[in-house]
């Protein structure tokens, strides 16, 4: 009878947790939109309260990009003149500068690279 009784209490339990397991929603299928950004800064359709936003931070940062902007030109072309250097040395050539003028350059373009 004991036996019985465990056995019953099982199939009781086991029918209530797979009841529970079918009882779970399935996940539901989404759908993903994309929104052009770009629409927003449309002269006549536009949002003008974005575009004025935009345009006050540009303004802010427009001294910070023509910093970076000049920096990076500033060592590009300190570059193309180490490597025009390098390869004039390799050729046997000589070098119109003191060595002294070219660790220079070469210590300011170790900055710009750290900046």
């Amino acid at each position: 009878m004991k036996t019985f009784r465990l056995i019953a209490a099982g199939f009781i339990f086991a029918a209530i947790f797979a009841v529970s397991a079918f009882a779970q929603a399935a996940a539901p299928t989404g759908k993903i939109g994309l929104v052009n950004t770009f629409a927003f800064d449309d002269e006549k359709g536009g949002i003008t309260k974005f575009r004025t936003a935009v345009t006050t931070v540009d303004g802010e940062f427009r001294p910070d990009n023509e910093k970076l902007k000049s920096s990076a030109g500033r060592y590009e072309i300190l570059r193309k003149e180490l490597e025009g250097f390098k390869t004039t040395r390799e050729n046997g050539g000589k070098i119109p500068i003191s060595d002294a003028a070219i660790q220079g350059k070469v210590d300011e373009l170790g900055k710009l690279e750290r900046e």
